[in-house]
């Protein structure tokens, strides 16, 4: 290939803007967020420097619900749902702070069967089991009940409520 037919191909990649690629991206999650207006969406944490497809899933997820809840980027405009990110693999490198426990004893069993299902995922089963017995001790000692799994998230935006209970 000649070089200047390579600078020519970076030249005219260069006219389309960020943000206009951000849009393109953000366009089908935002009209499926119009469409099924869920109250609460998770994703990967914005900062996952191992994983960085995660904190793309992360931003894309995000840039999203703020197109479904504007004016002009569809024909409704929805209540913007809660954003919850879900612990990533290395927490402590991600800067992910946890200030929600999902209780997920009930449903272990039906985790380990879908988690082993995904052939990417075999290596760090152990590791994940680890990791929900012990976000699930921590839950229990927050709780009025014995937790034995648990999985821990972090809010995107702060809560609203009416009364502390």
């Amino acid at each position: 290939m000649h070089p200047s037919s390579t600078h020519s191909h970076f030249n005219t990649l260069s006219h389309r803007s960020i943000t206009e690629l951000r849009f393109l991206i953000a366009t089908e999650p935002s009209r499926l967020m119009r469409e099924f207006k869920p109250s609460i969406v998770l994703t990967h944490a914005p900062n996952d420097p191992t994983n960085v497809d995660h904190a793309n899933v992360s931003e894309m997820v995000m840039q999203a619900r703020s197109f479904a809840a504007a004016p002009g980027y569809g024909d409704d405009v929805i209540t913007p749902p809660n954003i919850y990110f879900f612990e990533p693999h290395q927490p402590e490198q991600s800067d992910f702070k946890a200030d929600l426990f999902l209780n997920i004893t009930d449903y272990w069993s039906l985790k380990t069967q879908a988690f082993r299902a995904i052939e990417s995922q075999q290596g760090v089963w152990d590791y994940y089991e680890r990791v929900a017995l012990q976000r699930g001790a921590q839950a229990g000692r927050r709780a009025a009940q014995a937790i034995l799994y648990a999985e821990a998230f972090q809010r995107a935006f702060p809560c609203v409520v009416n009364n502390f209970e």
